[in-house]
């Protein structure tokens, strides 16, 4: 998952990125780590895309048709 998409997916969500980290139980800093990932150049981590794939698929999102 490309950082561009995982952005794409927070957006369909509805979630902004201090909500996604609460949803990740990332802990009150947790929102600068999305800040990261989802900036050009940079992987987001394994067990982040994952997380965000079953969020997508419980909501009826394709990650294909993101960004």
């Amino acid at each position: 998952m490309t950082p561009a998409q995982f952005k794409a997916g927070r957006h369909a969500l509805g979630l902004s990125q201090h909500a996604m980290a609460r949803e990740l139980n990332m802990g009150t800093p947790g929102w600068q780590s999305i800040l990261r990932w989802e900036k050009d150049g940079t992987t987001v981590p394994g067990p982040a895309q994952v997380a965000m794939r079953f969020m997508l698929r419980d909501a009826g999102v394709e990650v294909e048709n993101l960004a």
